[in-house]
């Protein structure tokens, strides 16, 4: 399953990596620090410089590579449960249930996917359509981040089956 503790262990190693890598760039190197901006209620990097092409770049560059990294798990998970399904013998209650388990984690990992896929289109880019409503702005950005793992909280009640099972019958 592409989904082990070693893969796993290496989508976080680079997920880190790559986030601890455009902190070291952007405010090591370059000097772009954050400051309060009262215009948007929120934190934003200095502009002065290179800063704002280098913040832009380096935050969209590292939203796509993460974006294309879980993509990546999702597409190589529903491969191999394609492939499985075909070399399961079929009628073995045991390979039934791990395919079912198989697939409900493919849909749990695709909704979480999607839901931060809408976070961040909300957050980085619908948010500029809208640069002097601070009301908008505060939704789009922080209300944002509120619903995105509340929804997140959501999706994994209603799909984890283990979870649900534990929440009917917490003795068992």
């Amino acid at each position: 399953m592409c989904f082990s503790k070693q893969s796993s262990f290496v989508l976080i190693a680079l997920i880190w990596i790559i986030s601890i890598g455009q902190h070291i760039v952007v405010e090591g190197i370059f000097g772009c620090t954050l400051y309060y901006a009262d215009i948007n209620w929120g934190f934003n990097f200095k502009l002065d410089g290179l800063c704002l092409p280098l913040v832009n770049y380096s935050n969209t560059t590292k939203q796509y590579v993460m974006a294309g990294l879980v993509g990546s798990a999702d597409a190589i998970t529903m491969v191999k449960l394609r492939l499985s399904a075909k070399m399961l013998s079929g009628d073995s209650k045991q390979a039934k249930a791990k395919r079912k388990a198989d697939v409900n984690f493919f849909k749990q990992s695709l909704a979480q996917f999607l839901i931060w896929v809408l976070e961040m289109t909300s957050y980085f880019f619908i948010s500029g359509y809208f640069p002097g409503n601070k009301i908008v702005l505060w939704i789009l950005q922080n209300w944002a981040w509120l619903l995105m793992h509340t929804a997140d909280g959501i999706s994994l009640l209603a799909i984890n089956q283990e979870l649900k099972k534990l929440f009917r019958n917490p003795t068992a």
